[in-house]
């Protein structure tokens, strides 16, 4: 495994910021809103972490916003899920269709689903397009 310099200092930045977190994971950090892409933070058995996450799991708080592209295993992890959910009861799921089912089970109103190329506008005026995602 690569060696990765352990730092939580940018969850603590109020400037607006982009993290890549490993393949398709990044924190994000626009106009006082945070937000974490496709948090794929385990091991599976069909994908392994070829460099560690800069930080443990339970210390990524203070999330809005969890956006999923889709369910393939490498974008999906649903352990990660659960406890950025939990760590995290403000956090709103944006997935696309049929996905919001892990969200809903953590309480109501938890998550927004969308079809490809529909937009979703968080209160702020954030506007976040879901676009086909094709490997």
């Amino acid at each position: 495994m690569l060696p990765v310099k352990k730092n939580t200092t940018f969850f603590k930045n109020i400037k607006n910021t982009i993290v890549w977190l490993g393949h398709a994971s990044f924190f994000i950090r626009m106009d006082g809103f945070n937000i974490l892409t496709d948090p794929v933070f385990t091991d599976s058995i069909y994908l392994k972490r070829k460099a560690g996450l800069c930080c443990g799991l339970e210390e990524i708080q203070n999330i809005d916003y969890i956006l999923v592209s889709h369910s393939h295993f490498d974008h999906y992890d649903s352990e990660a899920l659960e406890t950025l959910l939990r760590n995290n009861p403000k956090a709103k799921g944006l997935v696309p269709l049929q996905m919001g089912e892990i969200f809903h089970k953590h309480g109501p109103n938890r998550v927004e689903e969308a079809g490809w190329w529909q937009q979703y506008t968080t209160p702020s005026g954030i506007e976040i397009d879901l676009l086909p995602a094709k490997h």
